[in-house]
């Protein structure tokens, strides 16, 4: 049998050999899910019994193994794995998050929306593991809008760090989005002309202020929104105040009877 497993309330199930790589639908929440290959299954199986080890270092070697597993199969178990008593385990799972791809990466941004994370947090892992990568893939997001300005000002220094750790194609990537965020932002300006300030070496020309970023009025700064993305930033602006308290304290989220959630 081939352990399958869904995203709602971490259920699980078992099929059968012959559905491998076939489509299983959920019978808690409907959602469809790519039943593993059993090649995969057993590796997971051995891995994911790491994770319950008493040794730290044997869990964050578990979930370690788990992502490099690949495929969105994954995901249940880091999801699991953010609820861990272990920093390293936290930072692990969030980390392998993003690798997991666009299902991992939607997972997140739920978090994010819900309050159970801050992105500072995220970003606090992403330093701490050196996971310089990170940082075109939070570029991506925050140009498809996926974020309000208070958790963009979290992930500006970030991707002002990462610079030198980058190859061009993936430095370009950071620094399309901070000019961008230039022209969206004129509040922010400050944060940006540093964070451009450091791929100076790259691109003598980067900390020029474009000129229809030098006088922008309310109307022109919706309509730029609008042209970075067409997603949630205006609805999460509601609220921002809080948002912006909670981002900063680097919270913890913790459950009631036992298990600690996103350590800060």
């Amino acid at each position: 049998m081939i352990l399958v497993e869904c995203t709602c309330d971490a259920k699980k199930f078992e099929v059968e050999p012959n559905l491998a790589g076939g489509i299983f639908v959920c019978e808690n929440c409907n959602r469809e899910i790519r039943v593993p290959k059993e090649e995969w299954a057993r590796e997971y199986s051995k891995w994911i019994t790491k994770t319950a080890a008493s040794n730290e270092h044997d869990r964050v070697h578990g979930y370690q193994k788990i992502v490099e597993l690949g495929t969105e199969n994954a995901l249940p178990a880091l999801m699991r794995g953010v609820y861990d008593g272990s920093r390293d385990v936290v930072n692990t799972c969030l980390i392998g998050m993003i690798e997991v791809g666009p299902v991992g990466h939607a997972q997140l941004l739920d978090y994010f929306n819900k309050k159970m994370l801050a992105v500072s947090r995220l970003v606090a892992a992403i330093r701490e593991e050196s996971y310089w990568d990170a940082a075109p893939v939070l570029s991506r997001m925050i140009d498809e809008g996926r974020f309000n300005e208070n958790q963009t000002s979290e992930m500006i220094p970030l991707l002002s760090e990462a610079g030198s750790k980058l190859d061009p194609a993936e430095r370009q990537r950071c620094i399309d989005t901070l000019k961008a965020l230039r022209k969206v932002f004129p509040n922010l300006a400050m944060i940006i002309d540093n964070a451009l300030a450091n791929y100076r070496r790259f691109d003598s020309q980067v900390v020029k202020i474009p000129e229809d970023a030098k006088h922008i009025n309310d109307e022109e700064r919706v309509d730029r929104v609008a042209e970075m993305a067409v997603s949630q930033r205006t609805e999460n602006k509601k609220g921002c105040l809080m948002s912006l308290a909670l981002l900063i304290s680097f919270p913890l989220l913790s459950l009631v009877g036992g298990a600690m959630v996103f350590l800060s």
